[in-house]
């Protein structure tokens, strides 16, 4: 005599589901964690590119207290970090009087400002600071 269970099999396609739901659940946590950690490199390289862009802001001012580098209309200049970072600035003085002149006529800086913009680059990112007058 041959007994047939209805039940045959219920016990594979459970553990079938069960691996499917526990393998879901590890792509999407893994999907969730990918996301923070580039979120962070992220924040970690933006802080390395502003300190490049600072450090091209202090040279450039450097050159202008100190050298007294303001022989031409626009000079930039670019240099590398010992940390991997780029860094690079210009500074030109801007007339008033130009139709291309951003914003209001300076009164304490006479007929002339000068307009000085860093960058600093690493691995990919991009952070800037402009200073004028």
């Amino acid at each position: 005599m041959i007994v047939r269970s209805t039940q045959q099999g219920i016990v594979l396609l459970l553990a079938v589901i069960v691996v499917g739901v526990v393998v879901l659940a590890a792509l999407a946590a893994s999907i969730l964690m990918t996301g923070r950690f580039r979120i962070a490199t992220d924040v970690a390289d933006s802080s390395t590119a502003i300190i490049a862009a600072d450090a091209a802001m202090e040279n450039a001012l450097f050159r202008i207290r100190r050298i007294g580098e303001l022989s031409g209309d626009r000079i930039t200049t670019e240099f590398a970090l010992s940390n991997g970072a780029v860094a690079w600035s210009e500074f030109e003085v801007l007339d008033p009087a130009s139709p291309l002149f951003p914003g209001p006529i300076p009164t304490a800086c006479g007929n002339r400002v000068l307009c000085i913009r860093a960058f600093g680059e690493f691995r990919g990112v991009r952070r800037a600071f402009e200073v004028s007058y």
